[in-house]
């Protein structure tokens, strides 16, 4: 195998661990404040295609807001929380 490939292929394991521990380390917690959709591009080879994504804007308790990729099920009103450790977002009850 080339050393261009092996490089590039442990440059794609490297970056793709340093997304998985950002997610994996992440903690927050908020409430849904609005859900919207979004245009956002999507390639595929060389040709780019734009898809309609729903995203939820959330009001987290410490007063940012964060925008994530919406469930079905999520709503105004929404509470939910991610915990460090864990990658669900969990929806609270009550």
């Amino acid at each position: 195998m080339k050393p261009e490939i092996i490089f590039t292929i442990a440059f794609v394991v490297f970056i793709s661990l340093i997304l998985m521990l950002k997610v994996y380390l992440e903690s927050w917690e908020g409430t849904v404040m609005e859900r919207k959709i979004e245009k956002v591009p999507v390639r595929r080879g060389n040709r780019t295609f734009w898809t309609d994504v729903d995203f939820a804007v959330l009001k987290l308790i410490n007063g940012k807001t964060k925008k994530i990729r919406a469930m079905p099920d999520w709503i105004a009103g929404t509470h939910l929380i991610k915990r460090r450790g864990e990658f669900q977002v969990k929806v609270l009850t009550g």
